[in-house]
């Protein structure tokens, strides 16, 4: 009776699907059964472990319980265990589906099996019945868990509760060993510990020797100054507790700079080391640097850098050393800072009406109040979640404030509601605290902003929770639902409550849900708010655990003592104490349930027997400069004293506020951790799911499948027949053949003995085939049969659907079995119909039409590959890309076609590449609504593409306007469906040029110059609206809800913009100069009279004749607003406030000027002319130094993410060959990115562009990534101030470092100390105490000491002074008494009496004393207060003054190319420095050993190495010096000849694809060891016929490289005939000057004028050609290898040649050149004219009768005295002798370099400054010619201070150092051109200030430098 109420039920929704056609047709049932299984049917379901065999059996699905339509959710049923059934294709899914009546949980302290199960409520079950694995699990009263110990059970989990079975899977988690245990006893088993390449070691992170020792290494401060001590002590001992006692290297050292041995040390006692060295010049250290220092073996001595000859890199090398100990110090002119300054808000979160308080407290070091600090506020919005107005102006500054900070507690200031818009938002206050003397410190509060003021608060308490309602902030009593979420997300609780109220924590409640009115808002319970914790304690007897829970949750407790458990229990509270029992580890395992999830907790309580106990005994407070006695005293772990420990006790100043101590190591018995038993996991419940076959003769009635068209088409007896409509009219066949009511994939099909299918075919097949109305011959092939059908019957107009029963008997149907590989017949007939396409990019609208068959290749995913297309005939077809072309050609068997517009290529298949084909069982079954493809069709879907087509980037008009840019965001309206909107177009009011283009998603347009706006909404289908009179206002951003516009639907607009969406080029970048008109009609259209708000007028000339140009047209740009200039070139022209003119006239370039405040305008007009050559800026890629690099490379330190740099990195695994070409180590590695190991990874280059395809080929077309391996308040607890010793003193001792104590020794009674007098500041001390002893014991310490005065009189100056500074230097009088004091107050200058008064000080008082400060060498100040009492203080500083002006250099530098003489007079007495380097042949031959070391063998780089050996054998010859390595010759050659290509061309790799460029450049090679009598066998005939029949088809690029070719190869072609024909582009140099050469060599007469008007020069005066670039041909230097070889084919220029000889030196910066193509290519090209020119001798040089031969030659001579040179030689000698002197006055100076600078407030350029506010002190250097090793100086104000110190990557810049008075900036090149340096100050002191000049030099050439004058700049007080 139910089965039949339920089928009842679903009948009349059945019917609707009775009699459908196919495609129509559901593929499933309608509902899903649910039906009860028995207790043993559930185990056996759930228990299920057979593979291969289905659980699904009909033998459970005897109690139908309920069904339900398949979309909806699993209905409520009672607990149990259910089984869905539900039919879905051919299949009938079979779903376990228990329903649990509890919860189970697993409490697990890893040492027990503790099962927790508990109602839905949160009651604790304990009458359940509990199996794991059979085994039955008791109840444990204690722990009310059901529990096993030391259980590793794991698997089925049966729990029998109120009669109901619940089924649970335990998984364990011990992992089991890879080997047997008897196995691993074995030595041979035993694991070898990972040993690292001695290549990855690095000496400046670790070094392998240091894992054998432990210690640690104390400075005496963190950071040091110039000439201050570094004092250090070391503790080491070996890793078995034995302390080293041998003598060992101290060594100083730097990455890349500086690597010294300091000294030998030997230990004072045995572990113990001590060393002090102060840091003066003579070490060469760099500023803003850090240095390391470490403890060596003797035998480290042998690895000096210099003697570094192996194959590491220095790192690496260095790493061999035995290194003990290291530690790191600063060096730095530091100013610290005192103040310490927070902010807090009383909310995180506030809502309108609301007020929100921020709290303000700054303290000086000592937690004293700041007497004279300020606060400015400043509020600043975040992210808008939402908008509550249709219209919202968020301003960028939401307010700023500025208060004083009261001088007790804290300081509330409450923003006012007024400031916040009509939006939900979080916003940022940012703080900014300076005090009388402007020193910063910054704070920020993140917080959020609800516009709506209703809201629902939560704060937890102990263990409950508070809610409130508040409503603007104040608490309302509103009536509310609490329910409380479980974490599976069911509701286990719902209450009715009253707000405010508090409610109990509920453990098993993961989230607190409650509505009150029209809010609702969740809680959860942060962990570590109510995390539970341990207070532990052990001695060596006993041992003591204290929980703290302060949620008062309950909790399960585990103490163990080592492996031992020793208590458990349940509880909320525990105090634990017992004996101790064991050495071992003691161990509380807590475990509790919060947010409904099993939270657990792990708590060590180790004995430490080897550690001390250090205490420092000193004063709580001193006075400054008070003398004390410090104590240490150190004890055991059972409290008794130590004696004989060696202990460092050392004291800094707390401004070192981020300073952490070192580690003293703990020496004694670590244990392992107590040993796990049970591990195991809770897995999901089961939802198993599994099918099986329809039993069709059951289901097709119990669930009316039979009335599916679906199933009769899969269950009918015999032939089924089933028609539908098409779209197309087209009569069609769709046969499928099924067996075992299940559909088959067919391999072929064959309709009327024509094929009409194959699987493999590539293109977009649909399952249906064009045939005639009528019977039709149908052949089907399956994977194992033939079947063959006559007489089916097609209707017409129709698509017919064709059953085939294969495995049914029936007299029409014939059934053959066959192979599942193809026979030969049938692999000819697809070879036959089937032909290959080689498809490249986008193939969506491609296809090919043959007849009134389409094969379309509508994927995007073929990339470039061969994809087989067909059935295609031997007749006329067509290949049509839409929108693109359409290609007619025949196909043929056999052959791979190619093709492009007017080109068909073929090319032959191998006959054994043919295959048969073996087809897998897997089959997705087609489409039933699929129909055959039509023009129709594909035109369709290519128009809306086209009306879908997006430009999918932002596209900005260029930029001129230079203020302030905003923001508008929208909401779209909706009068149009907001997913159907295509693209946006911005306009202006005020100018019809103006258009920004957006993508369809945008909702915020960013960088907005404020004014009108009108954005055009383009929607699909070319409608569109267009939003009026958008504003976007001054200072914020702006918000608009778009609504209520009027719709337009496909005017002349949204046509125009149509079609310049379709124009545009959708590589172009952004901005960009347009060429795509969106202007013209938009403006035609919207734009009005009232926009043309002024007129203009002109006159239009000719630039040269300056004659008036007639006819010009002249129009206003994005309008059809123009006019034509008269006979006069006069025009007028009404325009609108902003836009661009363009004036067009045939014959000329076109001209835009832009309007501005002018009304008349001259324009002059230039006629067209050709040029050879043009500027071009160019990117690419070199293998240099990373501070080198620019442009288009992207240096990737981390894990590659997203894109990088333009590479498609991530999202590109689906298509392999978009994957980028990865090179390691000079090697192509085709594996995954992603398997590489990071650590192994030293740095990481990600190519693109032109580069990476020129020098990789076609394989980099996606980019190249080339990969290095690593190698290589008041003081709190003083009572009252009287208990302060009065210290009455001027002070004047100021240090950072109070005392340093490196070897103390304890006495008997464990105790050390000693007398220190401490400086003066008044600061806080930290105090360090590290201690040890010979007996393996360890311990540190620190405490704390406060210098502090009560009445203190304090300065405020500069850390310096320039002569002439008018300084305002502050005095600080700060009272912390209770009551005011009356005080004479002093002040001196340079020790006079400036200003005496008395004054009453409450709690402080702020001096300013206006200074000007004398010429001098320091300058001296004096600030005292006395009091009637005779109480007195002050402090005494001296500041060191720096003259006005800047240090001269005057000299002179000559290139001396040949043998002369010259004598060069000294014009001063200072010093004369002198400095020579020359360039001579050893250079080069230098760089022929760097190629014949270079480790990588490509054929290029092969070709390399053979082309520099046989170089320098030719070398070695003239020099008369053996060579001996022609074997090395021989094997090039040989390894060269073995890589060649079949083609007889060499790639890049042995069987790589044939690179031109490549293959020149070895054959280059071969006839140069031709030359040289070396046997090179090269078919020379063969090789010239094979390039000749290239140059028919070589794109143009490789046309020249194969001409090339063959001229070397002396092929005798007509070359003027090729050549007339090749033209490189303007902005090609290379291959303009490649095809000069290549004429000139061939007999064409080429001039040479305008290449020498293209040479450009370096400060050394050498010439070269082109531009710097990283493209690895149109550069520098194969541009001037090209000039120079036709320059010197010309004749006549030797002195220019040398001039470029000595360029190609000079780029030799790094010590070699770029790469080794470069290399050979240089050494080739001039190394044989450097042996003619005789430039391989020696240069010697005489200075004043010395001789010097050794370059670079460094000297200094006395001053005024003449200095006599001599040059002889044949190698060009850079002499640069100059002296240095001071000019107080100096003017600006602009020589080789330019230099200016300014300041920098918010953006804008200022005159004066403002005391603190910060600035930018921004120094522009114009380079007039490139220079290395270029030093840029930076002197500041005395005034400021560094706001910050940090350097920057651009402008190749390698290191700054700070100094007090200036930042020096050095760079290793500054090429020809402008760059800029930032330096950030905060202005301090008020005054006025000199500022030195800023100058750039070469430092090498100090005589090449430029230099800004003398200036002055003020800093005024902020304003009030």
């Amino acid at each position: 009776m139910k089965r039949s109420l339920f089928l009842l039920c679903c009948l009349y929704s059945l019917l609707s699907h009775a009699q459908q056609p196919l495609t129509r047709s559901t593929t499933r049932s309608a509902h899903a059964y649910v039906y009860q299984l028995s207790d043993q049917e559930a185990r056996e379901i759930f228990q299920w472990r057979h593979k291969k065999r289905t659980w699904a059996q009909e033998k459970y699905l005897h109690t139908l319980q309920t069904s339900y339509p398949q979309d909806s959710l699993f209905p409520t049923v009672p607990p149990g265990n259910y089984l869905v059934v539900n039919a879905n294709k051919n299949e009938m899914q079979y779903t376990f589906q228990p329903v649990h009546n509890l919860h189970f949980k697993l409490v697990s302290n890893d040492h027990d099996l503790a099962i927790l199960l508990h109602d839905n409520q949160g009651a604790i079950i304990s009458n359940a019945q509990v199996q794991v694995g059979g085994h039955s699990i008791p109840w444990d009263e204690a722990t009310h868990t059901y529990r096993l110990p030391k259980s590793t059970s794991a698997g089925t989990v049966t729990i029998r509760h109120n009669q109901v079975l619940n089924l649970f899977e335990l998984a364990n988690n011990r992992q089991a060993s890879k080997t047997p245990w008897w196995k691993r006893l074995l030595p041979h088993h035993k694991q070898r510990p990972y040993s690292p390449r001695p290549e990855d070691a690095d000496f400046y992170v670790t070094t392998p020797s240091e894992a054998h020792y432990k210690g640690f290494m104390a400075f005496s401060k963190p950071r040091y100054k110039p000439h201050d001590t570094v004092r250090l002590k070391t503790f080491i001992t070996r890793k078995d507790g034995r302390l080293v006692s041998t003598p060992l290297l101290l060594r100083l050292s730097c990455r890349n700079t500086l690597d010294t041995i300091l000294t030998v040390i030997n230990p004072y006692r045995p572990g113990g080391y001590d060393y002090e060295f102060v840091l003066n010049d003579s070490l060469d250290l760099d500023l803003d640097d850090k240095y390391l220092i470490t403890l060596e073996t003797l035998a480290s001595r042998k690895y000096a850098l210099d003697n570094n000859e192996t194959d590491l890199d220095d790192d690496a090398y260095a790493a061999k050393r035995n290194v003990l100990m290291r530690g790191i110090f600063e060096y730095e002119e530091y100013d610290l800072k005192s103040i310490h300054f927070t902010s807090r808000t009383d909310h995180n979160e506030h809502t309108r009406g609301m007020p929100l308080s921020l709290y303000l407290k700054a303290t000086d070091e000592n937690g004293l109040p700041v007497m004279d600090g300020r606060v400015v506020i400043t509020v600043t919005p975040n992210t808008v979640r939402q908008y509550h107005a249709p219209f919202v102006f968020i301003p960028e500054t939401l307010w700023t404030h500025e208060t004083t900070l009261d001088m007790t507690g804290e300081t509330k200031v409450t923003l006012p509601d007024s400031i916040f818009p009509a939006a939900t938002f979080s916003y940022n206050i940012a703080t900014l605290f300076l005090n009388s003397n402007n020193e910063s410190q910054h704070s920020s509060n993140y917080i959020d902003y609800l516009f709506e003021p209703d809201d629902i608060r939560f704060s937890q308490t102990a263990d409950s929770i508070s809610i409130s309602f508040n409503r603007a902030g104040k608490v309302k009593t509103m009536p509310a639902i609490l329910r409380l979420v479980n974490a599976s997300g069911d509701t286990i609780r719902r209450l009715s409550l009253m707000l405010p109220t508090s409610v109990p924590i509920q453990p098993f409640a993961a989230t607190y849900l409650v509505t009150a009115g029209s809010v609702s808002r969740k809680y959860s319970i942060a962990r570590n708010d109510a995390r539970i914790t341990a207070n532990n304690f052990r001695t060596r007897d006993s041992v003591f655990i204290s929980i703290n829970n302060p949620s008062k949750l309950s909790f399960w407790y585990s103490i163990f003592a080592d492996n031992k458990l020793v208590d458990k229990g349940y509880s909320r509270q525990l105090s634990w104490k017992a004996a101790s029992t064991t050495p071992r580890y003691y161990s509380v395992s807590i475990q509790y349930i919060l947010n409904d999830q099993v939270q657990r907790e792990n708590f060590y309580i180790p004995y430490a027997d080897k550690q001390l106990q250090v205490n420092i005994n000193s004063p709580l407070a001193i006075y400054p400069g008070q003398t004390s006695r410090i104590g240490v005293t150190v004890k055991d772990m059972e409290g008794h004293p130590v004696k004989d420990a060696d202990v460092t006790a050392y004291a800094i100043t707390g401004k070192f506020s981020d300073y952490q101590m070192p580690v003293a190591p703990y020496l004694g018995q670590v244990y392992s951790l107590r040993k796990k038993y049970s591990l195991q996991r809770l897995v999901n419940n089961r939802r198993a799911l599994t099918t099986r076959l329809i039993s069709w003769e059951r289901w097709k009635n119990d669930m009316a499948l039979d009335s599916i068209t679906y199933y009769r088409f899969l269950y009918s007896t015999g032939i089924y027949y089933n028609t539908a409509p098409v779209v197309s009219g087209v009569t069609q066949l769709a046969p499928f053949i099924r067996e075992n009511n299940t559909l088959q994939a067919p391999v072929m099909v064959t309709i009327d003995e024509q094929p009409v299918y194959f699987d493999q075919a590539g293109q977009s097949s649909a399952y249906s085939f064009a045939v005639s109305p009528g019977k039709h011959r149908i052949e089907l092939r399956t994977r194992d049969k033939r079947i063959i059908i006559d007489s089916i019957e097609a209707v017409g107009g129709m698509k017919t659907f064709v059953s085939i029963p294969g495995d049914e008997p029936n007299a029409r149907i014939r059934v053959e079995k066959m192979s599942p590989t193809l026979t030969p017949a049938e692999q000819i007939t697809w070879r036959r119909y089937f032909v290959p396409f080689e498809l490249n990019g986008n193939t969506n609208y491609t296809y090919i039409r043959q007849g009134d068959n389409i094969y379309w290749f509508r994927s995007n995913n073929y990339g470039s590959q061969t994809v087989l297309a067909g059935p295609l005939y031997v007749s006329e077809a067509e290949y049509v890309v839409k929108g693109n072309f359409s290609q007619p050609f025949q196909p043929e068997p056999g052959y791979t076609f190619s093709i492009q517009k007017g080109l068909v290529r073929e090319k032959e298949i191998p006959s054994q590449r043919y295959r048969s084909f073996f087809h897998a069982k897997a089959w997705e079954q087609p489409p039933f609504y699929d129909e055959v493809f039509t023009t129709q069709e594909i035109d369709t879907s290519w128009k809306n593409e086209l009306g879908r087509t997006t430009i999918g980037h932002p596209i900005y008009p260029d930029h001129s306007y230079q203020g302030s840019r905003y923001d508008l965001q929208i909401a779209p309206d909706t009068c149009l469906p907001e997913k159907e909107i295509r693209q946006l177009f911005l306009y202006r009011y005020d100018n019809p040029s103006f258009v920004a283009l957006y993508p369809k998603t945008t909702r915020r347009f960013t960088g907005l110059e404020p004014g009108y706006y009108r954005l055009l909404v383009l929607h699909y289908n070319n409608r569109y609206y267009v939003a009026d009179s958008l504003e976007v206002r001054e200072g914020g951003d702006t918000y608009y809800k778009l609504q209520g516009h009027k719709i337009v639907f496909n005017d002349s607009v949204s046509t125009a913009l149509h079609q310049a969406i379709l124009d545009w080029p959708s590589n172009q970048p952004t901005p960009i100069e347009q060429k795509v008109d969106f202007n013209t009609a938009f403006n035609q259209q919207y734009l009005t009279s009232s926009s043309f708000t002024r007129t203009v007028y002109g006159v239009v000339t000719d630039k040269k004749l300056h004659t008036p140009l007639p006819g010009v047209t002249v129009k206003l740009k994005g309008t059809n607003t123009g006019v034509a200039t008269d006979a006069k070139g006069f025009f007028r022209l009404p325009v609108t406030e902003k836009g661009i003119l363009v004036f067009s006239f045939i014959g000329y370039n076109s001209e835009e000027v832009s309007l501005k405040n002018q009304e008349y305008f001259d324009v002059r007009m230039e006629a067209r002319e050709q040029h050879l050559l043009e500027s071009v800026v160019v990117k690419g890629y070199s293998t240099i130094k990373k501070n080198n690099l620019t442009a288009s490379v992207s240096v990737v330190t981390e894990s590659l993410q997203g894109y990088v740099a333009g590479v498609n990195i991530r999202g590109i695994a689906a298509d392999s060959t978009r994957l980028p070409l990865i090179i390691i180590d000079g090697i192509p590695y085709e594996g995954n990115l992603k398997s590489l190991p990071p650590d192994q990874i030293k740095n990481m280059t990600v190519l693109k562009d032109a580069a990476a395809t020129a020098i990789y080929g076609a394989r980099a077309a996606n980019g190249v990534i080339i990969i290095t391996s690593s190698k290589a308040g008041a003081l709190a607890a003083l009572n009252h101030e009287e208990g302060l010793p009065a210290g009455n003193s001027i002070r004047t001792h100021f240090r950072d470092d109070a005392f340093w104590q490196p070897r103390l020794r304890t006495n008997e009674k464990g105790e050390a100390s000693f007398k220190v007098t401490f400086p003066d500041d008044i600061t806080s001390w930290k105090t360090y105490a590290l201690a040890y002893t010979d007996q393996r014991q360890t311990g540190a310490a620190e405490a704390q000491i406060k210098a502090f005065k009560p009445l203190s009189a304090n300065l405020s100056l500069p850390t310096f002074a320039i002569a002439g500074d008018s300084i305002h230097i502050i005095g600080k009088i700060l009272n912390y008494g209770r009551d005011s004091s009356t005080v004479s107050r002093s002040f001196y200058a340079n020790h006079r009496l400036v200003e005496q008064h008395n004054i009453g000080v409450q709690n402080s008082y702020i001096d300013t004393f206006p200074i000007t400060i004398p010429a001098g060498d320091s300058a001296s100040f004096q600030y005292t207060i006395h009091t009637s009492g005779d109480y007195f203080d002050g402090e005494y500083r001296a500041i060191p003054i720096i003259p006005a002006g800047v240090k001269e250099t005057n000299g002179v530098f000559a290139t001396l190319p040949g043998d002369t003489a010259f004598t060069f007079t000294a014009s001063d007495t200072g010093a004369i420095h002198i400095y020579a380097n020359t360039s001579l042949l050893p250079v080069l031959l230098e760089e022929t050993d760097y190629l014949e070391r270079y480790e990588y063998l490509c054929n290029e780089q092969m070709a390399s190495k053979l082309t520099g050996l046989l170089l320098e054998k030719q070398a070695r010859r003239l020099l008369k010096q053996p060579f001996d390595k022609d074997r090395k010759i021989r094997q090039l050659i040989s390894d060269l000849q073995g890589n060649r290509n079949k083609d007889g061309n060499w790639g890049w790799w042995h069987k790589g694809t044939t690179e031109y460029w490549i293959s020149q450049h070895v054959l280059q090679a071969f006839l140069l060891a031709e030359q040289q009598g070396f046997s090179v066998s090269l078919d020379k005939s063969a090789l010239i016929s094979y390039q000749v029949f290239l140059l028919n088809s070589a794109a143009y690029t490789d046309k020249i490289t194969l001409l090339e070719t063959l001229h070397m190869l002396g092929a005798k072609l007509n070359y003027s005939n090729y050549l007339d024909t090749l033209k490189a582009p303007k902005n090609n140099m290379y291959d303009q000057y490649r095809l000069l050469y290549l004429k000139q060599r061939t007999g064409i007469t080429v001039k040479t004028d305008s290449l020498l008007a293209y040479r450009q020069t370096t400060m050394m005066g050498n010439s070269y050609w082109g531009e710097e670039s990283y493209q690895f041909f149109n550069n520098s230097i194969q541009i001037t290898l090209l000039a120079y070889k036709i320059l010197r084919a010309a004749g006549g220029q030797e002195q220019l040649l040398h001039s470029i000889r000595n360029w190609f030196l000079e780029k030799r910066r790094s010590g070699n050149w770029r790469n080794t193509y470069e290399s050979a290519s240089i050494l080739a090209t001039i190394m044989p004219d450097v042996l003619q020119a005789g430039e391989q001798r020696p240069a010697t040089l005489q200075v004043n009768g010395q001789a010097v031969t050794q370059f670079p030659y460094n000297h200094t001579l006395p001053g005024g005295q003449s200095v006599q040179v001599t040059k002889s030689g044949g190698a060009t000698v850079y002499f640069s002798a100059w002296q240095q002197h001071w000019n107080p006055a100096p003017l600006p100076a602009s020589h080789e370099f330019s230099v200016s600078s300014k300041f920098m407030q918010e953006g804008k350029n200022v005159g004066q400054l403002t005391a603190g506010k910060r600035v930018q002190l921004t120094v522009e250097v114009e380079v007039k010619a490139d220079a290395d090793y270029v030093m840029v100086e930076i002197p500041i104000p005395a005034g400021c201070s560094y706001e910050e110190k940090s350097g920057s990557w651009t402008n190749n810049e390698v290191h700054r150092e700070h100094f007090k008075d200036k930042v020096s900036i050095f760079c290793n090149q500054l090429n020809k051109g402008r760059y800029t340096f930032q330096v950030s100050l905060m202005p301090r002191y008020t005054g006025r200030y000199h500022l030195n000049p800023a100058k750039a030099e070469m430092m090498y050439f100090p005589v090449f430098f430029g230099r800004t004058g003398l200036t002055q700049i003020n800093i005024a007080g902020a304003k009030k």
